[in-house]
């Protein structure tokens, strides 16, 4: 799985399976599409220069801003 994204574009985020995706359990595809979010968290913390104390509380905000996101988004009636 690959994961393109310009957050100031945001109508460009590109994400792209490959054959053994498709042919994959869906499981399989979750696990790691979560991985692939959390390696952006840590790229993100690194970047901002988080410590371990730190970076626990960010995921808390984070994982609390990402609910509320989706939360929207569901009820714009993207899926609809």
């Amino acid at each position: 799985m690959r994961f393109i994204l310009n957050t100031e574009k945001i109508e460009d985020i590109k994400i792209s399976f490959s054959m053994d995706d498709y042919d994959g359990d869906d499981f399989a595809l979750f696990q790691d599409f979560c991985f692939g979010m959390a390696s952006f968290f840590t790229v993100f913390a690194q970047k901002y220069e988080c410590d371990t104390k730190a970076a626990a509380s960010f995921k808390d905000v984070c994982l609390s801003c990402i609910g509320r996101d989706i939360d929207y988004i569901i009820e714009q009636g993207v899926f609809e």
